[in-house]
């Protein structure tokens, strides 16, 4: 199963800055409850569930609907799904993206803050402001639904009529890239930032390691349909010094190891550096050291 979609991640509290996109904005990613309604994929192994709220978002290309969609049970269980929707509809596909736990920090279905833990031990930030709620790992946003209009429970289905595909849509093991020279290093924290397309799927790495030194990676991998191989490259290597607090909330000082300096902030599990919002991940979960 995918580690990392929706990723991949509902992948600790509040973000260190968050700018909301205004209901104008937001209009044009979705196309009404209806689709959603109509094209969301709820899968059977959860038939037996009560909704406590459900979210989708409709995006549209030449060939196809793909329809993401959130589902936010009473018993504090979520599942994230993915349906899309060929011309040719011999194509078809239902997966599960994640599955998992969440808990509100504060709020409600409509406007609330939330942690998710997926199963495999990846954390996510959930945020919600009038009804859209936003995964701030990915800056996907998706449009409170009406729970009268929950989809009728199917199974998974992958293009070519199977169960459900895991990874088989994308080429290679998609997981962070952890280089094997530093496979002998101790982590102390590691932060992961998910960007997933409709041909490929990216994931950039932040690690921390116990005897001060660092490394900022990034993998990539592209669909079948695509064809490309994975690709993997060491963005960064230094050192860091955290000046204040913890890997959890504090402030690192860092020195690359082509000079630059700078300072890294932690707020909640989330550290943002390099324009980018990494989310930290539990330690059991980091990928094993990669030769290339």
């Amino acid at each position: 199963m995918r580690k990392f979609g929706f990723i991949p991640m509902l992948a600790a509290a509040l973000m260190l800055s968050l700018v909301y996109t205004s209901c104008d904005e937001l209009e044009g990613l979705f196309d009404g409850d209806k689709e959603s309604a109509d094209q969301a994929f709820l899968p059977k192994s959860y038939e037996g569930k009560t909704v406590a709220a459900w979210y989708a978002r409709t995006d549209k290309s030449d060939d196809k609907v793909k329809t993401t969609a959130v589902f936010l049970f009473t018993d504090k269980t979520f599942v994230v799904t993915k349906s899309k929707v060929y011309d040719d509809e011999s194509k078809n596909e239902r997966k599960i993206e994640a599955e998992g736990t969440y808990t509100f920090l504060e709020g409600d279905y409509d406007n609330g803050k939330a942690i998710a833990e997926v199963n495999d031990g990846g954390l996510m930030t959930i945020m919600i402001e009038k009804g859209k709620l936003t995964n701030v790992d990915v800056n996907e946003v998706f449009k409170k639904q009406d729970n009268n209009k929950v989809p009728k429970a199917q199974d998974p289905v992958d293009g070519d009529g199977g169960g459900q595909g895991g990874d088989s849509d994308y080429i290679g093991d998609v997981q962070p890239y952890l280089p094997a020279e530093f496979g002998g290093n101790t982590i102390g924290a590691w932060y992961l930032f998910v960007d997933e397309q409709d041909s490929k799927i990216q994931l950039e790495s932040v690690f921390l390691f116990d005897d001060g030194s660092l490394v900022v990676t990034k993998s990539k991998f592209y669909t079948v349909a695509d064809g490309r191989e994975p690709e993997y490259a060491i963005n960064a290597t230094g050192k860091y010094r955290l000046t204040e607090g913890d890997y959890e909330s504090g402030i690192a000082s860092v020195v690359l190891s082509d000079g630059e300096t700078f300072e890294v902030k932690i707020s909640n599990g989330e550290l943002f550096a390099m324009n980018t919002l990494f989310t930290k991940q539990k330690n059991e979960a980091a990928p094993a050291p990669l030769k290339l």
